[in-house]
């Protein structure tokens, strides 16, 4: 800050004058006064890099010994201000600092210019209070001082805050006035001690089934270590519903939480992909990570990357060289939204959204553009899993103040929501108050079905510095399911860690593809109404499962769907079923090429077998599969399986009893040719007749 000629000036340099004049052998008070020059210096190298507490700690003594030094008083009530449990004492400094301001609203060059910005902290203070009046009038009086006509003009008064910023406040003032005074059923509960703590808590993050919830905290944790502002460094806490109440939340995991800032920001929809904020080891700035959970430990964070085509030295990626605080995954996982403060936006923190490529890498950020950003801070996006509705917070639309809680929802024109252009964005909504207020209110996420969300605000009555908040709505219209499953081994009923695959039946498309948790054999997708999916499930050992939900079209509510998949295990020693009374290949039977789809020009090699077992009743027969040894010993066992169930499935379709009917696939384990030569692996590729029983 820029001091200009006047009596604060001229004070400290007779004092830093005096302290190099001063020898060891002068006066005490000559000592002393050397004593308050260190002091200012001091003071005033913490109060520029903004380490508040600490110069507070030294400005206090200043004052006592000068009360009524305008300059003092404000630096005090700045620093007490940006302390927020200490803030609701700023304001006697503030007034003390403008008694010195003239009522002719004429600037005098004899006081420094910053005591000045004592009006605009006035103006957030009385806003904060609800005394949106006095900050009304506070705001317009230090917009219209100015300064006194010399010989060569009018003196240019600087202040910190631009008009466009000042304006900003007045309509923040003006709109909280008049929407504190509406009448709403909604009411946000406080989450309580079990949840919040008195130190900042904010930043929830929900899974898809809403019994698991993650938050960033600023109370004591990892390392223990503190900012200028005297608040502990953010660390990522966890907690679940046990049915009753939020169990006591504990941090995350050894591997997220380390001695710098950790904040969560966003989780997968199997709850198995965790996003966090991480600031560098400096403290000028921070990345966004990824962390997986792997059976039941969070894995290490990797640093999140752009693909090749990206160049992030000129910031285009997700990651630059400027901040990303807060991001949101789309349901999918391959879209994700981000705020950043990059070059070439808009304003302050922007809303962009990256698209996943391909190669598993993420391509150029996309700005959201003007409807969404504003030449104001724009930040937390959520992406419901609705893939259509946006909520995000914003000091830049009209608003009660700092931040307000904004909605936005995707134009049905835009098509596809990951297409690169055409996106249109409906004009963001205001959630209004009481989810609003005048404090900031950010971090808003709804839960799929839409009846609970949760979001932070630092809102008078909160525990600490900042709390979590839930609240319920009742006219949400959005649609889906969720379905939580978990997928067991039929032979042990142990779970197994299997990869599903969801295809859209009625579009054709792929839906997405899963992994269950290695250790607990569970999975959580979310399915949109109305509509006929197929999933497909493999696993190493066991035979391939599939499953189609007819049932999600005839669902018209919110549904959780609790499924429960038995995967038939391979078994690799061959062990005859029954003796035989004798063996043959069935020539002519073909499949397409790795597949089990019997092709149409083999029917004909089954007439005869058919006509033997219609005039014989009694005939009983195993099909038995068998595969060269290309492509692995467990894939060709399940191939086999499955082309002997194919056989089976055909001669059922023309009328011969299951209960005449053995499959048994038995991959590559017996030969009859050498699989050498290519004529040899034809050999060994047939279907075998077994007959049982005449």
């Amino acid at each position: 800050m820029k001091v200009s000629q006047n009596i604060y000036a001229l004070w400290k340099l007779v004092l830093v004058a005096t302290a190099l004049l001063c020898m060891s052998h002068e006066s005490s008070s000559q000592v002393l006064d050397a004593d308050k020059s260190q002091l200012l210096v001091t003071a005033e190298e913490y109060y520029e890099t903004q380490d508040y507490l600490k110069a507070l700690g030294l400005y206090k003594p200043l004052v006592s010994e000068s009360p009524s030094d305008p300059v003092f008083n404000y630096r005090i009530g700045v620093c007490m201000y940006n302390l927020k449990d200490q803030r609701p004492g700023s304001r006697v400094y503030f007034e003390k600092a403008i008694e010195s301001m003239p009522q002719d609203m004429f600037m005098p060059m004899t006081i420094d210019t910053e005591v000045l910005e004592s009006y605009y902290y006035l103006g957030m203070y009385y806003h904060l209070e609800k005394e949106f009046d006095l900050a009304v009038k506070m705001f317009q009086v230090y917009q219209n001082y100015r300064g006194l006509y010399t010989k060569e003009g009018a003196v240019k008064v600087k202040r910190e805050n631009s008009k466009i910023e000042v304006d900003n406040y007045i309509s923040k003032a003006l709109y909280a006035k008049e929407q504190l005074g509406r009448i709403t059923q909604v009411v946000p509960e406080n989450m309580g001690e079990g949840i919040n703590s008195p130190y900042p808590d904010y930043a929830p993050i929900l899974s898809a089934d809403g019994s698991q919830l993650i938050f960033t905290s600023r109370r004591k944790g990892t390392g223990g270590l503190t900012d200028p502002r005297g608040e502990y460094f953010e660390d990522i806490y966890y907690t679940h519903y046990d049915g009753n109440r939020w169990v006591t939340p504990t941090g995350i995991s050894a591997n997220i939480n380390t001695d710098l800032h950790d904040a969560g920001i966003s989780l997968s929809v199997n709850g198995e992909k965790l996003m966090l904020y991480r600031t560098n080891k400096a403290l000028t700035g921070g990345d966004i990570y990824n962390s997986e959970l792997v059976g039941n430990e969070w894995s290490s964070p990797i640093i999140l990357t752009s693909s090749h085509y990206v160049d992030e030295r000129v910031d285009e990626g997700v990651n630059t060289s400027f901040i990303e605080p807060s991001a949101s995954l789309n349901r999918h996982g391959d879209v994700l939204f981000f705020s950043s403060d990059r070059p070439g936006g808009y304003g302050g923190l922007d809303l962009y959204r990256v698209v996943k490529l391909p190669d598993g890498e993420w391509g150029l950020a996309v700005n959201l553009g003007p409807t969404i950003n504003t030449p104001f801070d724009e930040d937390a996006p959520f992406i419901h899993p609705d893939d259509k509705t946006l909520f995000f917070s914003s000091k830049g639309h009209p608003n009660m103040g700092g931040y307000d809680i904004f909605k936005t929802v995707l134009s049905e024109e835009s098509g596809e929501m990951i297409s690169d252009i055409g996106m249109l964005w409906s004009v963001p909504e205001n959630l209004k108050a009481p989810i609003n207020s005048v404090a900031d209110d950010i971090y808003y996420v709804l839960s799929p079905s839409g009846k609970t969300a949760y979001f932070s605000s630092d809102r008078k009555g909160g525990l600490g510095g900042s709390d979590i908040y839930t609240v319920s709505h009742e006219d949400w219209e959005g649609l889906l399911i969720v379905v939580k499953g978990t997928v067991i081994s039929l032979d042990d009923r142990q779970p197994l860690s299997a990869r599903l695959t969801v295809m859209n039946q009625l579009t054709r498309s792929l839906q997405g593809e899963y992994n269950t948790n290695p250790l607990t054999g569970e999975f959580v997708m979310i399915l949109s109404p109305k509509m006929k999916y197929k999933m497909i499930l493999e696993s190493q050992g066991h035979y391939s499962f599939s499953e189609e939900y007819f049932l999600v079209s005839h669902i018209d509510t919110f549904t959780i769907l609790n499924k429960e998949i038995y995967m038939q295990p391979v078994k690799i020693e061959v062990e005859p079923t029954a003796e035989y009374l004798y063996t043959y290949v069935l020539e002519n039977v073909h499949f397409e090429s790795q597949k089990h789809d019997l092709l149409t020009e083999s029917e004909s090699a089954f007439t005869t077998l058919i006509r033997a077992m219609i005039a014989n009743s009694n005939m009983r027969i195993e099909i038995a599969g068998h595969t060269d040894d290309s492509g692995g010993q467990m894939k060709n066992l399940e191939l086999s399986q499955k082309r002997a169930d194919a056989v089976k499935a055909y001669l059922m379709s023309k009328g011969i009893s299951e209960l005449r009917l053995i499959s048994r696939g038995y991959g590559e384990s017996t030969p009859i040719a050498s699989n050498i030569s290519d004529e040899g692996k034809a050999k060994n590729r047939r279907t075998e007749i077994r007959v049982i029983d005449e």
